[in-house]
């Protein structure tokens, strides 16, 4: 048994087939390569490096080793390729330095994903000579025998610049090429040593970096472009440490040494004067093993990327390619105080391998050994919804082992299929895909499943068209150049563009792939932690405008503690998370670990909300919101992480209970398929606390597409077994009979999604699909009213409606006759507010209606409410949350205004003093918002902003003590307002008679006096753990009670005693009976 291979329905939202798997029947073997060799190319200029190249087919593995040179050569003894330099008026240039690279098979089936930000020196056959007095030159020798038949040429003079071109071989009839200098101005470069005093003697090295694929070349990088990756000049530092370099147009690296001491890259388009410092390095050695593959008759090309984790970034230090088995460096490398270095060896047929290492000691040499394993690939096509292929995407499988993330990116062929080698098989059941291609929304598909035979089938993935976001990027008014862009589909995690901008003297950036639609930007840097999200309205193949301004990080203190003991939890990792509107987990900077007292301090803790996520073995993971962290009396981070723990479930109704299985893919809240046994019951342990989403599937005719979800809460160090009926409860039957039939799909495929409130109190969900005669029918709903949305699989609401059992029976007959209930979302100032979460919840049944989101317009549409009024819920990431709005669906076309002027501030206490481990969390009826939940910090503080003003209902609860629920009104300038916690106690009760002999049978009702609630209640109720009457000691045992006085007294209401209950102790008290 394993999860469902198509795209579920999920809580919230109905996922509706925006990925869907078609057998594309790929030959095993790959398609064969084509080398083209255009006609020849006479003159080449200097303009911007283009991208609307010739298309050079990439080999598919088993033809790469097939593929033959395009031209055999002969024996020759005149000169093979001869030319003149000229400059911009056509004078010729002398002396001159003119460089010949052949581009081997290699270069023009380079893996299309590598050709982006790629730099460093290449092994390709290469010669140079210099213009004589009339700008001519000449290469005597033909140094790419048995290759492609293509050549760069690239002329360089430091006062003209540099002008580069990809040619074929033999020339053609016109014969000589005329290579044309731009007369550009040098490219001036300053080494400075690390205390900023000049570094005379320095060596600058200049590498070319391939041009961006564009809409302007949507096929590929061609051969032409190919010229700017080979571009390598050198030049040695001055008694000032200044260097001049030919200067040409194109995105290049460049990188300063001298002695032991390194620069790290600078990478852009240099416009001005560029500054590399130099470092104290280290060296880098080790040992690549690689398997064996020869049974593909396919050789392959291997890298091997070396880079510095700096915030969410990485800056690629060296890259190697063409790595074969055996040993490997050393290579030094720029050290850079408390940062993470990477190495990756990645590259076809092998699974790429990921090692990270602190940085070490300065002239420390650190040996790696890269053991590579082979995988499995699998071919991916993105097309637009005319179904035609885009070329250009690109695509990256991610997925975690080991509790560390690995990924593979590759390109599309020059066919548009992109062939991606390679995964692991034994996680090929749950991998996320990330799709991308210019000018298309860039869109994660979590938890795919790629269980199926190599080649044999492949997935296809529809992308719609995408807006663009320009701006600029600053901090206190300047510009910035090294910084990450990230867009954010608001409502849409799995939606996403992010890209990281290099060099940007200017801040400038052009961020593509981006969802039409309201999109949440933030901007980071090496430096600087994410800063607030900004809100920008995106429009379908327009440019939007923003200007971002980087966030002041400082670092902060705190401890990790347990939170059922107190004590210190040692080698807990604490990183800080981009934003929790983003579905994948994006972190920035590195992970910190506590000390043997559970201390740490992490870099990055900003003004506003810090995001950490906090895991430890054993312990449940924790997101925690930090709050005014620059404040000179900011008090230390308190975090308090419960133990795992364990749960049950258990069936009910008739059925095969063996069948079916359980489990969740939830991010951060996995859960391992599990089966249930022949009785109904499964068992999960080593579970975190918190909120849980468990599919349970596997019995029903269609494992694929029939599911029960279940949400529920763990509480920390509460048992809990959960009952779910699968059958025999209240029988639901639907049908859809659309009085348009153009309405349906054109596959027929139409999702069922019924929602229910269970009588254990459970929020659950029945999944499943319309039978060829359009129903859908079921008998596991033990609930008096179901709320029913049919979807179709593109994401299309045909219809919705409430329904009400009578009798055991309800059949809905549906069509696609009504028309959605429409209500605008303003803010204070009667302005639309784009990317609203609008949920209504019916206070009937408490069943949370679907997510829906305003518009550009501000509108939400919302589908089958019931007749009866309906509490509403806004949530916006960066405008703010409002609760509980009544609404009634009989009234038409209301406007809800949402502010964010509005906060809350509480203060949890104990008589022990402040409760840090304090969490709370608003309730919309019994229902708990999910969005508000926040962390006390180490004052007991609990602080909420961005709040419409309102009266809003808080349940405040921390580990060993009474949850408390209270109503509070936020107000633009919040007054603290304490909330004190009951610590927990343990009660013990001794009965005896006159004699001192124990009375067993003796039934007890426990009063607590601060509420005047029966501790009975509470013990029905899965609160307490209470004996209901005396056991044959005479004992009667009372666990986890509230501190304070009760008073117990027999069914005839005499009192007999008054206990006290102290927090974190057993009270014992023997009561005497007449």
């Amino acid at each position: 048994m394993r999860p469902s291979r198509i795209l579920v329905l999920v809580v919230g939202v109905l996922i509706a087939a925006l990925l869907w798997t078609t057998r594309n029947k790929f030959p095993n073997g790959g398609r064969r390569a084509v080398l083209e060799t255009p006609g020849p190319a006479q003159e080449a200029h200097a303009p911007e490096l283009r991208s609307d190249s010739r298309v050079i087919e990439e080999a598919a593995p088993a033809a790469q080793a097939q593929a033959h040179s395009a031209t055999r050569r002969e024996e020759v003894s005149s000169p093979v390729v001869t030319g003149w330099v000229v400059d911009s008026a056509g004078d010729p240039v002398a002396g001159c330095l003119v460089e010949m690279t052949v581009l081997t098979r290699r270069d023009l089936e380079w893996e299309p994903a590598w050709k982006e930000g790629e730099w460093g020196p290449t092994d390709s056959p290469s010669q140079r000579t210099w213009t004589g007095s009339d700008g001519r030159f000449s290469f005597e020798r033909w140094l790419g025998e048995e290759e492609t038949g293509r050549f760069v040429l690239s002329a360089s003079d430091v006062e003209r610049g540099r002008a580069s071109g990809t040619f074929s071989y033999p020339p053609g009839e016109e014969g000589a090429i005329r290579l044309v200098l731009p007369d550009s101005d040098p490219l001036v470069v300053a080494v400075v040593r690390s205390d900023g005093s000049p570094a005379p003697g320095a060596m600058v090295e200049q590498f070319g970096i391939a041009p961006r694929v564009g809409e302007s070349a949507p096929q590929a990088i061609g051969p032409e472009d190919i010229s700017a990756r080979h571009v390598h000049a050198t030049a040695v530092a001055d008694e000032v440490g200044i260097a001049t370099i030919p200067r040409f147009d194109g995105e290049q690296a460049l990188v300063a040494t001298l002695e032991n001491a390194v620069s790290l890259p600078w990478r852009g388009r240099p416009q001005g004067r560029i500054t590399l410092r130099l470092l104290d390095s280290f060296e880098l050695s080790g040992t690549v093993i690689l398997p064996d593959w020869s049974d593909l008759h396919y050789e392959g090309e291997r890298r091997m990327r070396i880079a510095l984790l700096q915030g969410s970034m990485e800056r690629n230090l060296t890259i190697l390619r063409h790595i074969e088995a055996g040993d490997w460096g050393p290579i030094r490398l720029p050290r850079v105080e408390g940062a993470v270095y990477r190495v990756y060896l990645e590259g076809s047929p092998i699974i790429p391998v990921q090692e990270d290492f602190a940085a070490p000691a300065t002239g420390a040499h650190i040996y790696l050994e890269l053991r590579a394993e082979r995988g499995r690939n699998i071919w991916i096509t993105a097309v637009n919804r005319e179904g035609e292929i885009i070329h250009g995407s690109e695509a990256t499988l991610r997925w975690e082992e080991d509790g560390t993330e690995h990924s593979v990116t590759r390109g599309a062929r020059p066919d548009g299929n992109i062939n991606i080698w390679s995964f692991p098989d034994e996680v090929s059941s749950a991998i996320d895909v990330h799709i991308e291609a210019p000018g298309y929304i860039s869109n994660d598909y979590p938890d795919q499943d790629f269980s199926i035979g190599v080649n044999e089938e492949g997935l296809t993935i529809p992308l719609d068209r995408a807006g663009r976001i320009t701006g600029t990027v600053s901090s206190h008014g300047e510009p910035v150049s090294d910084f990450r862009v990230l867009a954010i589909s608001e409502g849409h995690p799995w939606v996403y563009a992010a890209e990281d901008f290099w060099g940007r003297e200017d801040g400038s950036f052009e961020l593509d792939g981006v969802a039409p639609g309201a999109a949440l930007v933030i901007a980071s840097s090496p430096e600087h932690p994410p800063g607030n999200p900004t809100s920008v309205t995106v429009r379908e193949g327009e440019d939007s405008p923003v200007e971002l301004e980087l966030a002041d990080g400082g670092k902060r203190g705190g401890v990790v503690l347990a939170a059922d003991t107190g004590r210190p939890i040692v080698g807990a990792r604490i990183r800080q998370r981009v934003s929790t509107a983003l579905g994948p987990a994006a972190f920035w900077g590195p992970a910190v670990v506590t000390d043997e007292t559970g201390a740490f301090e992490i870099d990055g803790m900003k003004r506003g909300v810090t995001l950490l996520r906090v895991s430890a073995d054993d312990y449940s993971d924790d997101l925690v919101r930090v709050t005014d962290s620059l404040r000179d009396d900011a008090p230390p981070i308190r975090i308090d992480l419960s133990p795992l723990q364990s749960f049950d479930v258990t069936l009910h109704g008739p059925g095969n209970y063996a069948s079916f299985h359980a489990y969740s893919q939830v991010t951060g809240m996995e859960l391992p398929l599990t089966p249930f046994d022949a009785g109904g019951r499964a068992h999960f342990e080593g579970v975190a606390a918190g909120r849980h989403v468990l599919k349970i599937a596997g019995g029903w005719d269609d494992e694929d597409e029939e599911s029960i979800l279940v949400v529920f809460e763990l509480t920390p160090g509460k048992r809990r077994n959960l009952d779910v009926a699968i059958g025999g409860a209240n029988h639901l039957l639907v049908h859809f009979e659309p009085k348009d039939p153009a309405v349906l799909p054109a596959d027929k495929r139409v999702g069922v999604e019924v929602r229910y409130r269970s009588s254990k109190g459970l929020e659950a969900y029945r999944f499943g699909m319309l039978d060829e005669d359009g129903r859908f029918e079921a008998d596991c709903f033990d609930a008096p009213i179901v709320w029913v949305r049919l979807v179709s699989m593109e994401g299309t609401i045909l219809a919705a409606a409430q329904g009400v059992f009578r009798d055991g029976e309800l059949v809905l007959d549906l069509d696609d006759s009504e028309e959605p209930f429409r209500l605008r979302v303003v803010d204070p100032e009667k302005h639309p507010v784009a990317g609203v979460e609008v949920r209504a919840l019916d206070p009937v049944s408490t069943i949370l209606g679907p997510h829906y989101r305003t518009d550009a317009e501000g509108f939400a549409e919302l589908y089958g409410l019931p007749s009866h009024p309906v509490r509403i819920e806004l949530f916006h990431d960066s405008r703010g949350m409002r609760l509980g709005v009544d609404l009634d669906p009989s009234r038409p076309d209301p406007t809800l205004t949402l502010a964010a002027n509005a906060a809350i501030q509480l203060v949890a206490s104990s008589p022990a003093g402040p409760v840090p481990s304090a969490e709370a969390v608003f309730l919309d009826g019994k229902t708990r918002y999910t969005p508000s939940r926040r962390r006390a910090d180490s004052t007991g503080t609990l602080t909420w902003s961005l709040l419409s003003p309102g009266t809003y209902r808080v349940r405040v609860s921390a580990p060993s003590h009474w949850p408390e629920t209270l109503e509070v009104r936020a107000s633009p300038n919040p007054t603290p307002l304490p909330v004190p916690l009951r610590r927990l106690g343990d009660l013990t009760l001794h009965f005896v008679d006159d004699s001192g002999l124990p009375l067993s049978g003796v039934p007890i009702d426990l009063i607590d006096t601060m509420t005047g609630k029966s501790v009975a209640t509470w013990a029905a109720n899965g609160l307490v753990d209470a004996s209901p009457k005396t056991d044959n000691g005479g004992t009667a045992t009372y666990h986890r009670l509230p501190e304070g006085d009760y008073i117990a007294r027999n069914p005839q209401g005499l009192e007999l005693a008054h206990p006290h209950v102290t927090g974190a102790e057993t009270t014992e008290i023997t009561i005497r009976v007449p």
